[in-house]
């Protein structure tokens, strides 16, 4: 086979593949018979069952990883829980610090903050205006 033979194949053939897929898209349907039509709405049929499959198939893996992460984190959080527990059983059994009555006011033990003397107050007042 010559080399000119072998490429008005090839671009023949690139003709063809090209008018099926502007068919497959819908486009450029007018010159095709009933029979023509017929199959070409199989062809795409079959190929929408196959992309469903196919769809189907992606969903139940993503479906089976997000119930594996899932099962993960709820171990993760039963440890987790655990530990805090665990933790808040510690701290109740520390002892806990004395505090002296000398420490303590009347307030609880909350230090007041010092407080102005209204007459500071209005002196410093009456010397701005």
């Amino acid at each position: 086979m010559s080399g000119g033979r072998t490429c008005a194949l090839l671009s023949k053939e690139i003709t063809e593949k090209s008018q099926n897929l502007r068919h497959m898209k819908g486009e450029e349907l007018e010159g095709l018979s009933f029979e023509e039509l017929t199959k070409l709405e199989r062809q795409i049929e079959k190929g929408r069952i196959r992309i469903r499959q196919a769809k189907g198939d992606v969903l139940q893996k993503v479906i089976s990883s997000l119930k594996r992460k899932e099962a993960l984190l709820i171990d993760q959080n039963a440890r987790l829980k655990e530990q805090t527990n665990s933790l808040s059983r510690e701290h109740d059994s520390l002892p806990k610090p004395c505090r002296s009555s000398e420490s303590m006011n009347n307030n609880g033990g909350v230090a007041e903050s010092p407080r102005l003397d209204p007459m500071i107050s209005d002196t410093s007042l009456r010397l701005s205006l």
